[in-house]
């Protein structure tokens, strides 16, 4: 930027300076074709310098959108991280929801088969426990049945107090 304020200035003094030594030189003849060229060349410096600045001007937007893309990009990069963090947070959400059911599914399933195997077993016992009375009642009704010498005796017992008491 120096160079060209500098190149700016210093030109247009240089060409002030070659235009009147010029036209001292050549006399009053060749003045008008002299300040011509001055202007002419006035005018391509100033053509030149926009050229220059419109070139510059130019890179310096490409730069721009170099570096807009390039925040673009980290942004989008920044963006996918997140999402696939969130995407990975859900995954593993859902695996330890699923676990849970899997454990809860096992353990409902442990106690349904522990209550049917209670069940059977107290189904079993109370099996066992009805031929006994049935064997208890067996007993009593043979060892009634088979001791009528015992009811006889009990009979005669009675009867014969009845024929003393008389």
């Amino acid at each position: 930027m120096t160079l060209k304020r500098l190149s700016g200035i210093s030109l247009p003094c240089l060409l002030l300076v070659s235009v009147f030594a010029l036209s001292a030189c050549s006399g009053s003849s060749t003045g008008t074709s002299a300040t011509t060229s001055a202007a002419e060349l006035e005018r391509d410096e100033r053509s030149e310098l926009l050229r220059e600045e419109e070139s510059e001007t130019q890179k310096n937007r490409e730069l721009l959108s170099v570096l807009e893309a390039k925040k673009r990009e980290e942004a989008a990069e920044v963006k996918a991280k997140k999402t696939e963090r969130r995407a990975a947070e859900k995954a593993k959400k859902r695996e330890l929801a699923a676990e849970a059911r899997a454990k809860k599914r096992e353990e409902t399933a442990k106690a349904e088969a522990k209550s049917k195997e209670e069940a059977a077993a107290a189904k079993i016992k109370q099996r066992h426990k009805k031929p006994k009375l049935k064997r208890s009642a067996k007993k009593q009704r043979h060892s009634a049945s088979s001791s009528p010498t015992g009811s006889a005796k009990e009979s005669n017992v009675s009867s014969t107090q009845g024929v003393k008491g008389q």
